[in-house]
């Protein structure tokens, strides 16, 4: 299209008002002549038409997310289990100074509480500018050139509570095991390793 003081634009983007479709002889009828016209929505529709390229992504996405959650879980859950092993002299004396079963329980919640909730502010507050440094690396075309819209980096509250849901539910779940753990400690045999 030839613009006012005789610039030729090679590439214009066109937004439509509802019910205004912005074909070609749309275009041409009031003398905007375009070489090509493409039209998001038929592009979009195109894009989600192919099973392989929606499932791909969606499967990809999916598996990695599973796998990383699957992975922090296993990771608190062995740390959790290796310190209660090399942590069971400490737990002994504390049982033998009178510590009852729900005071070594808020030991312990305390303890991977702390842990927990250091963890998940770390990953949320690293995880927003490495997004947007991910966003920007990956919004290029195939010539090196800035993608046009640029990408917006957007965060899905809902997956980010179920992901703090899941990560609640293995604190309880790891808690829960530790107390157990602590309350059948059989305190001579732990003071009597302690003594070697």
């Amino acid at each position: 299209p030839r613009v006012a003081g005789g610039i030729n634009a090679n590439e214009v983007w066109i937004g439509s008002v509802e019910g205004a479709e912005l074909t070609g002889e749309f275009l041409e009828e009031r003398g905007i002549r375009a070489a090509e016209v493409y039209d998001e929505a038929s592009i979009l529709e195109l894009e989600s038409s192919d099973p392989l390229v929606a499932a791909s992504w969606e499967g990809i996405l999916f598996l990695s997310f599973g796998a990383v959650l699957l992975l922090t879980a296993l990771g608190f859950i062995v740390f959790s289990y290796l310190a209660a092993q090399t942590r069971s002299l400490e737990f002994a004396i504390l049982r033998t100074m009178g510590f009852s079963g729900r005071q070594i329980v808020g030991v312990v919640g305390f303890e991977q509480l702390f842990v927990i909730v250091a963890g998940v502010a770390a990953g949320t507050a690293l995880g927003f500018p490495l997004g947007r440094l991910m966003i920007g690396a990956l919004a290029l075309t195939e010539d090196g050139s800035d993608v046009v819209p640029p990408l917006l980096s957007q965060v899905s509250w809902e997956t980010v509570l179920s992901v703090y849901g899941l990560l609640a539910l293995v604190f309880i779940g790891t808690v829960a095991a530790l107390a157990r753990l602590y309350s059948r400690l059989a305190l001579h045999r732990a003071l009597r390793i302690g003594e070697l």
